[in-house]
Parts: C-alpha cells; structure tokens; sequence
C-alpha cells in the first residue's frame, strides 16, 4: 500500500518525487510505467484532442489486479473483498 509519513494514503503531490517527477510538474506527454515500492503505476498518453485528461496516472490493485485512477484508489482498497485476510 503505498500511503504517506502519516499512514494515509497519499495525494498526488506526495506522489510524484517517488515517480521521478518535481511537484508541480507536468506529466510527460508520452505517458511512462514504473513501479514504486513493489506497485505498478501507468501514465496515459496525452491525449491528441486537446481535452484534458484527468485520471492519467493509473494504480494496478494487487488484490485483484484492476487498473485505477491514482485518485479512486483508497475508495476501492476500503471495499469489503480487500480487507485483510479477505480475498
């Protein structure tokens, strides 16, 4: 689980120093894949259309291997099926 200094889960600022990325910056418009503390995470393609993006940066469950928007996924890791000792 990847969760900042105080055992929450982490934002989007807190995030990209373990991407690589200086907070504030833009994501790369190639999109990358990476993993950070045993978890895959996946950046979208910008899109040609020019419409933003806003769930870009994707996280990969390890419980039940679903890619999510970095944002949802403390929403989907509380569900019922991914309590500890549950599967």
């Amino acid at each position: 689980m990847i969760q900042n200094q105080y055992g929450r889960f982490m934002h989007h600022h807190e995030l990209y120093p373990l991407l690589g990325l200086k907070p504030g910056q833009h994501l790369p418009d190639e999109g990358f894949d990476k993993t950070v503390q045993g978890i895959r995470f996946f950046c979208e393609l910008k899109s040609n259309k020019g419409r933003r993006s806003p769930h870009r940066i994707k996280i990969e469950c390890l419980q039940c291997n679903r890619w999510l928007p970095f944002g949802r996924f403390g929403q989907h890791i509380k569900r019922a099926d991914h309590k500890e000792g549950v599967r």
